[in-house]
């Protein structure tokens, strides 16, 4: 997400993304991280989240977006246009893999083309 959002930037994004409450979750943390957006824009950007969210079938406030963020001091990573851009191409060409834990992500790149995992991983 850009380091400054609009309510219209929502639209743009894949409806799918609004499904997974790890996804949710992680729009939530970098919205309060926000430096160049007053209180007030960051309050609206989290209630039209929490909107497309819904919509989506995920059953999410915005207090509970904001008491999970304050109860496990979610960091955000910062990175350059050119890495969020790439980010963006990816997620566009279903090929964004999120993952929290090594477990996760293991999981999720068990059906990935390429050469089998070696033996130590197994």
């Amino acid at each position: 997400m850009p380091a400054s959002c609009s309510v219209s930037s929502w639209s743009r994004i894949a409806a799918s993304f609004f499904g997974d409450e790890r996804d949710v979750l992680a729009a939530a943390a970098q919205l309060v991280e926000v430096t160049d957006i007053d209180d007030k824009a960051k309050t609206a950007e989290l209630d039209a989240l929490v909107e497309r969210a819904e919509k989506a079938g995920n059953d999410v406030t915005v207090d509970a977006l904001t008491d999970e963020l304050e109860e496990h001091e979610i960091e955000v990573p910062s990175y350059s246009w050119v890495h969020l851009n790439d980010f963006r191409l990816f997620e566009l060409h279903w090929r964004c893999y999120p993952w929290t834990t090594v477990d996760a992500l293991l999981d999720a790149t068990d059906d990935l083309p390429g050469s089998p995992r070696p033996r130590w991983e197994q």
